[in-house]
């Protein structure tokens, strides 16, 4: 079991024509999860009809992750996050992302 903590938000303009994963705190959301053997999904999304989607995983234990409309986290559809790391993956609105243990 690993404690994952989750931020989806807009990534923020830092120059000209450029982004960067910098999150625009009006628009941004959190969530802990306690991954199991079973794929649980947020309950937070990216917003929806929003651009330059990011989110930021950060977890302390090894996982797998995917995301989408819909998504489960699996050995053989998702990303695997060893402990210690953090991530950030560029999704789409309304997305939600899945976490798992790995095996």
């Amino acid at each position: 079991m690993a404690t994952v903590k989750i931020r989806i938000g807009v990534a923020g303009p830092v120059g000209q024509n450029t982004l960067s994963p910098v999150f625009v705190l009006a628009e941004m959301a959190h969530e802990e999860i306690t991954s199991s053997d079973t794929s649980q999904a947020t309950a937070i999304t990216g917003p929806v009809g929003g651009n330059n989607i990011v989110a930021r995983i950060v977890t302390d234990g090894d996982i797998r992750v995917a995301a989408g409309a819909t998504p489960v986290a699996d050995e053989d559809d998702s990303v695997p996050i060893y402990s210690g790391e953090t991530i950030d993956l560029a999704i789409n609105d309304g997305d939600k992302i899945a976490v798992i243990d790995k095996a």
